[in-house]
């Protein structure tokens, strides 16, 4: 059964003050997304009904980090979501960190959460390591599994999903899918490099792999480093003339298709490695790969290894800082903002 979601962006709205938003609890990912769900639901009675929300999304540049038993911060979350609670003023309800248009990512991941979808790989037979519902984000990681859609499907058919039968109507100003361009289109790869790292980074491209599919993971370069952000948006120039990346893969297509305008108190956790291990990788040139504060592995062993098999490389271990992210948090969350309708609509009309 095919079953694509319409996402329609009813409000927007910046905090750029503590005055009126939510205690954000220092970062505590458990406090804080209690403490928003509270706020949003408090707002939301208060609304007329044609303003209201199915699902309300918080976007922050805290460094989220969940309280441990031993009293340790774990700060490898990137996410926070109650499962099933989509529909329910309470709980539905995400907190995930937005800085850059990885979060487009997590917020579809988090959505799935809260549409009763279950982390892969746990319980059932889908890859626990392919598909967007991974505990860990990661390179190629932008499809939805079999079983996404049949928990989906359950949890529709047993009328859990029965605020999203409205149709709801963006006022004009928030109708972000007017624009018949894609996101990549408006965001070239090298934009893309200064969102999420810095103004200083851009695009790297090489045929080497893995940096020369940019549709599976934009590598950035920046002072003799390279380093992984996220699968390039829809629509990025990628390969040779003409081509695009489309729902992951490079394709050749001369004009733009646009994608379809279309409580259980248990909370599912991405636990994203930030690990600081770093890794240097000389080849024909100076090039150095460090693998930032980000999800997926570690460190991909196999693309290392090929690049040392060659005569002219070798890889050794390389401490390293990145220079500061001179990139205000405002405008990250604007800029993420800008893409839903191209970027979590386009996850969600292939859900099913």
């Amino acid at each position: 059964m095919k079953t694509p979601l319409k996402i329609v962006i009813v409000r927007y709205e910046v905090l750029s003050s503590s005055q009126n938003a939510p205690d954000n609890a220092g970062g505590d990912i458990d406090k804080y997304l209690d403490n928003f769900c509270a706020w949003q639901e408090k707002r939301l009675k208060q609304e007329t009904r044609s303003k209201r929300w199915d699902h309300a999304i918080m976007l922050t540049g805290l460094d989220l980090y969940k309280e441990m038993e031993d009293g340790r911060k774990n700060k490898k979350v990137l996410g926070l979501a109650w499962v099933n609670g989509m529909c329910k003023p309470h709980y539905s309800c995400t907190l995930n960190e937005g800085k850059s248009f990885e979060a487009a990512f997590v917020i579809a991941h988090e959505m799935g959460h809260s549409l009763g979808i279950l982390h892969d790989g746990r319980n059932n037979n889908c890859d626990g390591n392919r598909f967007i519902m991974s505990e860990r984000t990661g390179p190629g990681k932008i499809h939805w599994s079999a079983c996404s859609n049949a928990y989906l499907e359950a949890f529709l058919r047993k009328g859990h999903g029965s605020c999203l039968e409205n149709a709801a109507i963006p006022r004009a100003e928030l109708d972000f899918a007017k624009t018949n361009r894609l996101a990549g289109e408006q965001y070239s790869p090298d934009l893309q490099c200064k969102l999420a790292l810095g103004p200083l980074y851009r695009a790297y491209h090489s045929s080497a792999q893995p940096y020369n599919d940019i549709c599976r993971e934009l590598w950035c370069y920046y002072g003799g480093w390279v380093t992984p952000a996220h699968p390039a948006l829809e629509g990025s120039a990628c390969g040779e003339a003409n081509h695009k990346c489309f729902q992951g893969t490079c394709e050749d297509r001369k004009e733009t298709q646009q994608s379809p305008a279309t409580t259980e108190r248990t909370r599912e956790q991405i636990n994203f490695s930030k690990s600081s291990n770093k890794r240097r990788v000389t080849v024909v040139r100076p090039l150095r790969t460090r693998n930032r504060k980000r999800s997926g592995k570690v460190l991909r062993e196999s693309s290392l290894k090929n690049l040392a098999s060659q005569s002219n490389a070798q890889y050794t271990p390389k401490k390293a800082i990145l220079p500061p992210r001179n990139k205000s948090v405002i405008e990250h969350i604007r800029g993420v903002f800008r893409t839903l309708s191209d970027g979590v609509e386009s996850f969600f009309s292939k859900l099913g």
